[in-house]
């Protein structure tokens, strides 16, 4: 049903009326004196009132097949636009490309399609052919061209929206905060331009992955897609996937965050394959801690460490005056005292070779409550820029609230991948109904019923899963002392540094922390959106090595159950690859189960479809893959 749709301004259309009346008598071929006759003697009123007629009926008949869409504004209800298309189309006045000055004047403008400019004004052409007045009007029969001239340009309109669009999609991925532009940044642009491979190194907290997204931001808005990963495998399946369209893919710390990973050698190899035949048509941008590439190739000469052809560019800031000029730029509205910044910020450029502080320890050194942070002295601030992952841990430790979001937050998002409030909120939930598994008494997910029975439908979380305001404030104070970040509610940590201490929270082998884990680790494992579980798969793998038996044994007991219960092939995946790797903590017989899933392959057992026309596959493994992918792929 066509939306209500307000009856145009009166004002409107006498303007409008006038103007075409104008414009015709313009274009009578009239000159000098007989042009003043013509406008003196000619019954302008009445003509007028012909033409207000003709614009309220082309309007009214156009509207009921065209409704504007909510919050959008029709070209001829506003009067500036009317009247520039009535002149350009009618009487071939103007440039076509003023349309885009309006686009960019009225934002909210819904821009009709040449199809639709054309239904218009054949509208409003028939009426005026009709009317034996209004029929002596100069009106030109060439307006149709004179529509499909003005079409590319709107074509190009259309493509801006799309653009537009792309980067509303990934402005909560591609969030650039604290971020100063550098004087090299043009030549990395170049470099990615040409070799559409980019590598990019440094110390923690330089800058790489800000100066990355900096870089991959330019490739958006020319209209490239954006994907952003830390591992190798997940990458190059992407691109491959990815067809014609041009993509820029970020690819983070793929060899290890804090330390090198224990495959990192076999991904190193792995990446320098596949950028033998890297498609030229799309990017990539690798960004990984120097450290790290100097631990993988067990040389700290960077020039050794090549990945094939292509070259690290080392981001370590060496210049004082640009640590200075951050400083000074990122401390400007986040500071209240100007002697506080000018005082540390001398210190800072004066002593650069001793300190060596770099643009996200001065970030994190900002984020720091002023009224902690403006009765300390130069070397108190210098030590708490430089403050590591560890010595976070102990101050959220002491905050219970802190402590409780963080293990959370640890077990299901990463500094690439965002946990939605809602995920976040049924890991942090008390509740005991596991919904990414099947039942454990009942092991049957039956997707189609008897005729008159109702329709089973996939899981979903109880209606009062939801943060409290206790969440939201903790997860607040955490935004602001730049822990993580928050867009569109969805959450992710701001850097490796911060995501690192969730995994000294964790490893705290105390009977509180083993409290909250125990409580939230199998429903971080069976949430629904698959990417948080399989997250939680890997991030806690580490807590295997705490010591503690009783838990080492919860610990063993919830991996099996994934693999066992979760209703999705990707999870069951992920989990049997991870417990693949810690196969040994594992007694004999929980052992053998895994060994025995994975040759036996996906079991349909406790899966099947009862219409009769599906019967007879429930016990064959493809159908039954087939129907879960389906699943996984509407998540």
């Amino acid at each position: 049903m066509p939306n209500k749709m307000p009856v145009i301004s009166s004002a409107i259309v006498a303007s409008v009326a006038s103007h075409i009346l104008e414009e015709s008598i313009k274009d009578a071929a009239y000159s000098g004196i007989r042009l003043i006759l013509y406008k003196c003697l000619f019954p302008k009123t009445k003509y007028e009132n012909e033409i207000k007629d003709t614009i309220v009926k082309t309007v009214t008949a156009y509207r009921t097949k065209n409704p504007t869409s909510d919050g959008k504004v029709a070209f001829y209800e506003l009067e500036e636009v009317y009247n520039y298309l009535n002149t350009f189309i009618y009487f071939g006045k103007g440039k076509a490309q003023q349309i885009d000055d309006f686009f960019n004047k009225y934002p909210n403008l819904e821009i009709p399609t040449v199809e639709q400019l054309k239904q218009f004004f054949d509208y409003f052409y028939d009426n005026v052919e009709k009317n034996k007045k209004l029929k002596k009007l100069y009106i030109g029969q060439n307006y149709q061209e004179h529509i499909f001239k003005i079409g590319q340009q709107l074509t190009t309109i259309e493509e801006k929206l799309d653009r537009l669009e792309h980067l509303l999609n990934f402005s909560h991925t591609l969030n650039i905060e604290a971020y100063v532009e550098r004087n090299n940044e043009q030549e990395l642009l170049n470099e990615l331009d040409e070799n559409s491979v980019l590598l990019l190194t440094g110390m923690s907290f330089c800058g790489k992955t800000q100066l990355a997204k900096s870089l991959c931001k330019s490739y958006v808005e020319r209209g490239f897609n954006f994907l952003e990963y830390n591992n190798i495998d997940t990458c190059i399946d992407k691109l491959k996937r990815s067809g014609s369209q041009p993509t820029i893919i970020l690819l983070d710390d793929p060899f290890g965050h804090v330390e090198k990973n224990a495959n990192s050698q076999n991904d190193w190899a792995k990446l320098v394959n596949f950028l033998r035949v890297f498609p030229k048509m799309h990017k990539l941008v690798v960004c990984c801690r120097i450290d790290i590439v100097y631990s993988v190739n067990n040389d700290d000469r960077l020039v050794q460490c090549k990945m094939g052809e292509y070259n690290w560019e080392d981001l370590t800031i060496k210049d004082p005056e640009f640590i200075l000029r951050y400083w000074n730029n990122t401390s400007l509205n986040k500071l209240p005292n100007q002697d506080f910044k000018d005082r540390f910020g001398k210190y800072i450029h004066a002593n650069f070779d001793q300190v060596k502080l770099q643009p996200g320890q001065l970030d994190y050194l900002i984020h720091n409550p002023f009224d902690d942070i403006k009765d300390k002295s130069n070397e108190e601030l210098i030590r708490l820029a430089q403050t590591d992952s560890k010595q976070i841990s102990d101050v959220i430790y002491n905050d219970p609230y802190l402590k409780k979001i963080y293990v959370a937050l640890g077990l299901c998002c990463d500094t690439i991948d965002f946990v939605s409030f809602k995920e976040l909120a049924y890991v942090l939930s008390s509740t005991e109904d596991l919904v990414g598994y099947t039942k454990e008494n009942d092991d049957i997910l039956t997707t189609h019923k008897s005729p008159g029975e109702e329709k089973p439908k996939f899981p979903d979380y109880s209606p009062g899963i939801k943060l409290n305001e206790m969440d939201l404030g903790s997860l607040s104070q955490l935004k602001i002392r730049g822990y993580i970040e928050i867009q569109n509610e969805q959450i992710r940590f701001r850097h490796p540094t911060y995501q690192y201490v969730s995994a000294f929270l964790m490893l705290r082998e105390n009977p509180e922390i083993d409290g909250l884990i125990k409580n939230m680790l199998p429903r971080a494992f069976s949430t629904l959106n698959s990417k948080n579980a399989i997250i939680a798969s890997k991030q806690s793998l580490f807590l295997n090595a705490r010591k503690n038996d009783s838990y080492c044994s919860f610990f063993r007991h919830a991996y099996l159950q994934a693999i066992n219960r979760t209703l999705f092939p990707k999870i069951k995946e992920s989990f049997i690859a991870e417990a693949l790797q810690i196969l040994d903590a594992f007694n004999k017989e929980d052992s053998d189960q895994i060994q025995s899933i994975i040759h036996s392959g996906v079991s349909t057992s406790n899966i099947f479809w009862s219409d009769d026309t599906r019967s007879s596959m429930r016990r064959t493994g493809i159908f039954l893959i087939v129907f879960l992918e389906a699943i996984w792929m509407t998540i």
